[in-house]
């Protein structure tokens, strides 16, 4: 207890002298290197040259209905909802929660928040360590046992207070360093999010266009097959050579390969779906997108370059590393300057009987040490290492931004060329329609046989998986608009559930019943006539 109260009453004489002094120096401390400034966002609010396509073109058929360009100051992180899927809603939530690269990425930002708050505490606070020692010999204390002298017991403890002042600011840009990177950090875990909602859109849509085109291929492989038939049968009669018949087979034998391929390409498709949802491939046993899982939305948000600067995750993320090399710089001139520590220690040790000193002494010390790097070639090239990071961190920036609004000019682009090319593919499609019909007429009065349509009718599906490709084009041009305006930001609980089955959206879980795969009206995919 006597011990106890004596290391007590030196610890706080020493702290209140401490704090004097901290206090003094702390007051007329400064920063140094250059304090980061935000880049200027772009000048223009175009992204291209010309003039901006405000609406597109529309036609009569699924996924072709015009769409509009609406300004806006965000887009919110649940862009996805856009296209009324519950199946895929769903999807993406079980993304948000089981994807181990939105796992990491966040936990990233938590490694990175931890590590500013350590450094944090530990520059704003003194550095305080205790000690206590016993020992027991019958030799001098601290020498090795084994003399013949008396036997001395020893007992110690003592307290250490260490403080460095920020007086040119090093620490203070450490942290900013730190709190930067940190940010950084946060903006790659949304963009990651992003890319991860993105790349299940992405695969839903392009097995949605396989799965239509294999019912279209199985209705040309069907006529192929129908055509080997007759042509066969033309031979037995004499109208046909053995080189008809091998060049029908061998389109037939084609269209199985092609069959066949789009069969792998579905169920491929599948397992990666589970796959970016956070499940094992082998967990996919759901049906299969298909185009009108999805509708297209009739608004499209428009941000312009000086919002979208300031929103979107992957241009933030690349101004964090710029703020943070900066920081980094300031670190290096802040190295040339001086650095006080101050130190404050005090303790008390007790020597037994026989000792060379009787009872218990106690001591304390104040130590004011000041550090300056005279000759040091390294620190002042380090200053040069930095700035040169500075440089290239700020290049980084700018073709981060670069890329960001050619990304964004291209699918705006791709929204009014995909819906051009619906259109043009929707009435070659209406034409063969037409060519179709009036051969079938013309069957029917006995002027064509079956084997002159059926390669009309061959050309007609050909056309029809032009129209299959041509509407899930206009699906992931939007997709594209909405990924590269979007700021990412939203809380998983807040998200918007559709109305829809119960499973509907487990893809890799339970069927989809037969009227989420129903059409309305004007909803057709281009079936045969």
């Amino acid at each position: 207890m006597r011990l106890h109260n004596l290391l007590l009453g030196c610890g706080r004489r020493v702290a209140a002298v401490g704090l004097v002094v901290l206090a003094s120096f702390s007051l007329s401390a400064c920063t140094a290197g250059p304090d980061f400034v935000r880049p200027d966002p772009p000048a223009s609010d175009a992204y291209y040259a010309g003039s901006l396509v405000v609406e597109t073109a529309r036609t009569d058929n699924l996924h072709g209905q015009a769409q509009r360009l609406q300004p806006a100051e965000s887009v919110d992180g649940a862009w996805w909802n856009a296209f009324q899927s519950p199946r895929l809603a769903k999807l993406i939530e079980h993304a948000l929660a089981d994807s181990p690269t939105i796992d990491e990425a966040f936990s990233r930002v938590r490694e990175a928040n931890a590590l500013y708050d350590a450094k944090h505490r530990g520059a704003t606070l003194p550095r305080l360590i205790g000690q206590v020692a016993g020992e027991r010999t019958n030799g001098l204390p601290g020498t090795v046992a084994g003399g013949s002298g008396p036997v001395v017991n020893q007992e110690s403890a003592s307290l250490l207070g260490t403080f460095r002042l920020d007086l040119a600011g090093r620490t203070r840009r450490e942290l900013e360093a730190l709190a930067a990177r940190a940010d950084t950090r946060y903006y790659e875990a949304l963009a990651a999010r992003r890319d991860v909602a993105h790349g299940i859109l992405v695969t839903a849509i392009e097995q949605a266009r396989l799965v239509d085109q294999l019912r279209a291929e199985n209705a040309r492989r069907g006529a192929h097959d129908e055509l080997l038939y007759l042509t066969m049968e033309r031979l037995r009669l004499g109208h046909a050579t053995q080189a008809d018949v091998h060049a029908v087979q061998r389109d037939l034998r084609l269209s199985e390969q092609t069959v066949a391929t789009l069969e792998a390409d579905i169920e491929v498709l599948g397992q990666r779906l589970a796959v970016l949802a956070g499940r094992e491939p082998s967990s996919y046993q759901g049906e299969p997108f298909t185009l009108q899982d999805f509708q297209l939305p009739e608004t499209i948000p428009l941000i312009v370059p000086s919002a979208l600067v300031r929103t979107r995750p992957d241009i933030l993320a690349a101004e964090g590393l710029l703020e943070a090399a900066t920081a980094d710089y300031g670190v290096a001139v802040a190295s040339l300057y001086p650095d006080i520590t101050l130190s404050a220690s005090t303790g008390a040790y007790q020597l037994g009987e026989g000792g060379l000193f009787s009872g218990t002494t106690q001591g304390w010390n104040l130590l004011a040490q000041l550090t300056a790097p005279l000759l040091d070639g390294e620190l002042r090239g380090m200053k040069r290492v930095r700035l040169a990071a500075v440089d290239a961190a700020a290049a980084h920036y700018r073709g981060t931004l670069l890329s960001a609004l050619g990304e964004v000019a291209e699918s705006l682009k791709q929204a009014d060329i995909t819906a051009i090319n619906l259109t043009l593919a929707n009435d070659a499609y209406k034409d063969s329609v037409i060519v179709v019909e009036s051969l079938r007429t013309k069957q029917a009065h006995g002027a064509l046989s079956r084997a002159d349509l059926l390669p009309e009718y061959i050309a007609f599906v050909a056309i029809e998986t032009r129209v299959i490709s041509a509407m899930s084009d206009r699906l992931l041009a939007t997709a594209d608009i909405l990924r590269v305006m979007t700021d990412g930001e939203f809380i998983p609980d807040e998200i918007d559930h559709l109305d829809g089955p119960e499973n509907a959206g487990q893809a890799y879980v339970e069927p989809v019943s037969e009227e989420n795969n129903s059409g309305g009206n004007d909803s057709r995919v281009g079936a045969a006539p």
